[in-house]
């Protein structure tokens, strides 16, 4: 098997060295990524694949979980004429499962992207990501070491993509993907193996039965926060002030205003730090950051997760039946 990785031991009793494969890769036909290891003293496989680029040539249109299980069931075969599997097909765990959600006819998105970048998630780290020959950010990340939840453009993707290839032919196919995709803005969530459990897919088996779009959804309203209302500078400061009115901190309204303006201007209070704290988070648990003061004014708007599109932030979607 080609690509092997081998641990050499020494025997220092007899002076006897013995080669002893620890992994490898599969070099085989099949459209399969296929590593092979020794894992606890146990021989392992992994497979790595796009359900729908197999199934379609390309991952704009998503598969669905019965798709993932017939494209599985053709890989279980097809690797199995190579490799002999020690469990059956149902039994395969799930290491890794991406699940997406596009929203459609969004104008400005990389200026949505950008004022949601700044809404704080809930115990996830954030990236952001800027196209060199766009404006705005392109693409908002969200992660810790068990799951990973992005949203970016569709178009600025395969553009950015054309951009770095050197054939002609995918260029131009890449920018007529990006054509297509204008306006859609994907939300995609990453699952590694111990969060697809927490999940109820981690294994195969599961993987129809669990409420993929449920879990999709919660990481996206409450974890990364993407379906928060975004708006210019003074529709988020009428709501600050409510959200300060009915928590019983109306009387605070000034001073917490103004150590959201002074931080948002760099400048030192000249108050106790611990007081300056006190303020501070004031204003954040309204739900403003200093960088609101820059922000261009636009009318507050935020991503239905049961339209797939963007909406006025006082609407309510409701999925189509």
């Amino acid at each position: 098997m080609p690509g092997q990785r081998l641990t050499r031991l020494l025997n220092v009793v007899t002076g006897e060295v013995e080669d002893r494969v620890t992994s490898a890769r599969l070099a085989t036909t099949v459209p399969y990524r296929v590593d092979v290891q020794a894992w606890r003293g146990a021989p392992r496989a992994r497979l790595e694949f796009s359900a729908p680029r197999l199934l379609r040539g390309d991952n704009r249109c998503p598969a669905t979980p019965q798709e993932v299980l017939e494209v599985v069931r053709r890989a279980y075969d097809e690797v199995g004429e190579h490799l002999p599997w020690l469990c059956d097909v149902a039994g395969l765990s799930v290491e890794r499962l991406d699940l997406a959600r596009d929203f459609e006819g969004v104008v400005d998105g990389p200026l949505l992207l950008d004022e949601l970048s700044r809404v704080p998630a809930v115990r996830m780290g954030t990236q952001t990501f800027r196209s060199p020959e766009h404006s705005g950010t392109q693409t908002v990340v969200r992660e810790t070491t068990r799951h990973r939840g992005q949203l970016y453009c569709r178009d600025f993707h395969y553009l950015d993509r054309a951009r770095q290839t050197r054939s002609a032919e995918k260029k131009e196919h890449l920018r007529t993907l990006a054509a297509a995709d204008r306006g859609v803005v994907r939300f995609e969530l990453r699952l590694w193996h111990q969060q697809a459990v927490e999940a109820g897919a981690g294994s195969l088996s599961e993987l129809t039965s669990s409420p993929l779009e449920d879990v999709a959804k919660r990481f996206f309203l409450d974890r990364c926060r993407f379906g928060e209302v975004v708006a210019g500078p003074a529709s988020k400061l009428r709501q600050a002030a409510e959200a300060l009115t009915i928590a019983g901190a109306g009387k605070e309204l000034v001073t917490a205003f103004g150590q959201w303006a002074l931080d948002a201007l760099g400048l030192d209070p000249g108050r106790h730090p611990q007081t300056a704290s006190t303020y501070r988070r004031r204003y954040q648990g309204a739900g403003l950051t200093p960088s609101d003061l820059w922000a261009v004014e636009r009318a507050p708007v935020r991503f239905d997760w049961a339209l797939g599109r963007v909406v006025a932030a006082h609407s309510v979607g409701r999925a189509a039946a």
